[in-house]
């Protein structure tokens, strides 16, 4: 019920994966997979389509940075170079999302067009096998601008 959903949220904004959860805890599904098929369904809708300019200028109007995550070899050959002329801050190089290949990738391009850098786990909630906290980048390799706004935030 609405309890299990709060409990879930722990302060945040719902998401599909929250609900799935809450379900499961209220023992009306066995498992969030079931949740999604009896319950949810897919997640399919036509999300509103905003060019990439626009949505960076939209960040930046309010001292927003703009990170590239989960940046995969293909993407970056296809859509790169339109998001640095966008006003691309930085990218994701550091993430256990990505495969050795794919994290050289991102390191070249990130380095080619001298982007900040960040990393992290991408651990949306904690389950009994993963914990916040697990992954860890050195702080050295974070671009200094993330640093500044989370410690005044």
């Amino acid at each position: 019920g609405w309890d299990q959903l709060e409990a879930e949220l722990q302060g945040g904004v719902p998401c599909r994966s929250h609900v799935a959860r809450a379900l499961v805890s209220a023992g009306i599904c066995t498992s969030p997979g079931l949740a999604y098929r009896q319950w949810l369904g897919p997640d399919s809708f036509r999300r509103p389509q905003l060019e990439a300019h626009a949505a960076m200028e939209q960040v930046h109007q309010f001292d927003g940075l703009v990170f590239w995550a989960h940046p995969f070899g293909d993407d970056v050959q296809r859509h790169g170079q339109l998001l640095v002329s966008a006003g691309l801050d930085g990218v994701e190089t550091l993430s256990r999302n990505l495969s050795p290949a794919n994290r050289q990738i991102a390191q070249d391009f990130q380095r080619a067009h001298q982007l900040g850098e960040c990393g992290g786990s991408d651990l949306h909630f904690e389950t009994p096998r993963r914990k916040i906290g697990q992954y860890g980048v050195e702080e050295s390799r974070i671009d200094d601008r993330l640093i500044e706004t989370t410690m005044v935030n």
